[in-house]
């Protein structure tokens, strides 16, 4: 090896990539030593693109980076193995899926290799190939086998190819969760290292608490740590003075869950309560995380992955109750629930589903979100807000791009537009009816969606709506995801908004009912699918609650026929305003109920 190379190399161990591939490239371009400089530039471009993912470098430089590397040396499994991590996280799956094949071959830690391939096999919805996979891992690492198994367990199509197939995907569900619980050799390390929830199921609209409480067992029997109690917990007494509450959340920033708690920390009585914001990753810096970091009695930043060190940080904070926001959105919130470490514990509707977690305590909802059955609907005790308007002081959503038009969206004037701005993991296939009989019912009726982030969920849920309806392949639009100015102009410029069933939008609904559109809802019998039911009780707009899918198209059609109803409709919304937005009344009943709980704890 020349002496250049050898200096490269110099280069390389002391991280210095950039001047390592400058020797390289020259050394090729002079045609010395070309192999060994090839060999070298492909590790300088792995080298580099390690050191940009760890400083939080767009994505595309880091792909290109990959891709000239593989091209140099096609058969390193490091470069192979990162591209198809990375292609993974960017959304392309399949293509993701060919890169992690070709890296199983080669992969020095097999494990890792085919934790990655099964990740990618279920994100593109191959189940089949994503369970021998998982099966395979847990021979592989007996000592995980709780985590693969589990996530085995859990696989069933994001979209169902009909209302049948969901049923029988979820019955297969609970076999596979029977069938784990009764086994005596599940073990878990780090469950964080490969996680799974209960996320996709709540979409089902139906009551998951056996399931969730089978799911939270299984992990608290393969990884006892995860139910860690804090040494100050037990025997703590009421609280004297303000009651300090830890809200503990991913996404306290200008996201679902950060929207709907934002008032809480700006309003909340602050000569009774002491609100510490506890962020589980970096945040945006965007006005809504700088107004509840502003707001926040304190804010602890919890870094890295680390379950034992953020328990021990939150417990030394010593916090009369923990509020957690949405549990089982992601992984940290879900294990860190799994432990006691505060005196109550509690969750809400940030993601509206029961969790299973024995060391939960209440769950917090609303009389208009209930029924009479709810109380079985849940592992935790029911505990029921009395807000005679909005649960939740929510801001009123604004900013909408006024410049743009029907025309902007290459929709007509006279088009009767019906937008369901859900994402598509949220079309059940009892939207299908829905859209079908609005279509057949009005000759005028366009449908409007939103285009997916991952390009197979729309394959699939365009493929279950047109199946057998290919006639209405034109009049069923999806719109490329927009900015949040143009996507409020589009609901603003909607004649009426299609609520999901039987997922309900809840920020969804409030932004249409902020541009003044009319959002037409059936009423179920879980939370999640009654957020319009409750939004519309608060405001006594009964008459676009629907009783019957028929009586569903029946609203939508007539409100976008009839512009003198549809009018009234958005005036008596507009009217309704201020129960739905900037309410600071749904903060003190937020307050009687954490008054009334602090210190009634199992421990004591």
């Amino acid at each position: 090896m020349s002496k250049r190379l050898q200096r490269a190399r110099e280069l390389l161990a002391q991280r210095q990539f950039d001047e390592a591939q400058a020797i390289c490239r020259t050394e090729i371009k002079l045609r010395r030593d070309v192999p060994a400089a090839r060999k070298l530039l492909a590790v300088a471009l792995y080298g580099h693109s390690v050191q940009l993912l760890a400083h939080g470098e767009f994505h595309a430089d880091v792909e290109a980076l990959l891709r000239e590397a593989l091209g140099l040396d096609p058969d390193n499994p490091d470069a192979l193995n990162n591209l198809g991590a990375l292609l993974l996280k960017t959304n392309r799956p399949r293509e993701a899926v060919a890169m992690l094949e070709r890296n199983l071959r080669l992969a020095r830690d097999g494990v890792a290799a085919l934790e990655n391939l099964a990740l990618a096999q279920q994100e593109c919805g191959d189940l089949e190939a994503a369970s021998a996979s998982l099966k395979q891992l847990a021979e592989l690492a007996p000592a995980d086998n709780a985590l693969y198994l589990l996530r085995e367990a859990l696989l069933f199509p994001v979209v169902p190819e009909s209302t049948e197939a969901l049923l029988a995907a979820r019955e297969l569900v609970s076999r596979k969760l029977a069938a784990l619980l009764a086994r005596d050799d599940l073990r878990a390390g780090d469950p964080l290292r490969f996680p799974s929830t209960y996320f996709p199921l709540t979409y089902h609209g139906l009551p998951n608490a056996d399931i969730n409480r089978a799911i939270a067992q299984i992990y608290a029997r393969a990884c006892p740590s995860l139910t860690w109690q804090a040494s100050q917990v037990a025997g703590r007494q009421a609280p004297h003075g303000r009651i300090k509450v830890g809200i503990v959340s991913a996404f306290l920033h200008d996201h679902s869950v950060g929207k709907v708690c934002a008032g809480l920390f700006e309003y909340c009585d602050r000569s009774r309560f002491e609100l510490v914001a506890i962020r589980l990753q970096p945040a945006p810096d965007d006005a809504v995380a700088r107004a509840i970091d502003g707001a926040a009695a304190g804010v602890l930043r919890l870094a890295g992955r680390d379950l034992p060190s953020a328990r021990e940080a939150i417990a030394a904070l010593r916090p009369d109750i923990l509020f957690y926001q949405d549990i089982g959105m992601e992984p940290m919130s879900y294990f860190l629930a799994m432990a006691r470490l505060a005196p109550v514990q509690v969750t809400w509707f940030g993601h509206p589903d029961t969790t299973g977690i024995a060391n939960i305590d209440y769950f917090l909802s609303w009389e208009n979100f209930e029924t009479a059955d709810s109380p079985a609907h849940y592992s935790e005790r029911l505990l029921l807000s009395q807000a005679t308007g909005n649960v939740a002081c929510y801001r009123r959503p604004a900013g909408e791009d006024r410049t743009l038009t029907r025309a902007s969206f290459d929709f007509a004037e006279d088009d009767h537009l019906y937008c369901c701005a859900q994402q598509a993991y949220k079309l059940m296939p009892a939207m299908d009816s829905l859209f079908d009989d609005v279509l057949r019912q009005d000759p005028r009726a366009v449908i409007v969606l939103f285009e997916p982030l991952q390009t197979y969920l729309r394959e699939a849920v365009e493929n279950r709506l047109l199946k057998n309806r290919p006639q209405l392949a034109g009049r069923i639009r999806f719109l490329p995801m927009q900015g949040y100015a143009a996507y409020l102009r589009v609901l603003q410029l909607s004649d009426v908004v299609l609520d999901s069933v039987p997922f309900n939008g809840y920020n969804t609904t409030l932004d249409a009912l902020a541009m003044g559109t009319p959002v037409v809802t059936l009423a179920g019998k879980t939370l999640r699918d009654r957020f319009g039911f409750g939004l519309y009780k608060a405001i006594e707009l009964d008459e676009l609650i629907a009783a019957s899918e028929a009586g569903y198209v029946g609203l939508a059609v007539r409100l976008a026929s009839d512009a003198a109803f549809r009018a009234s409709c958005r005036n008596r919304i507009a009217a309704g305003g201020d129960r739905l937005f900037d309410d600071i009344s749904a903060v003190r009943e937020m307050e009687r109920l954490m008054a009334g709980i602090a210190g009634k704890h199992p421990l004591a």
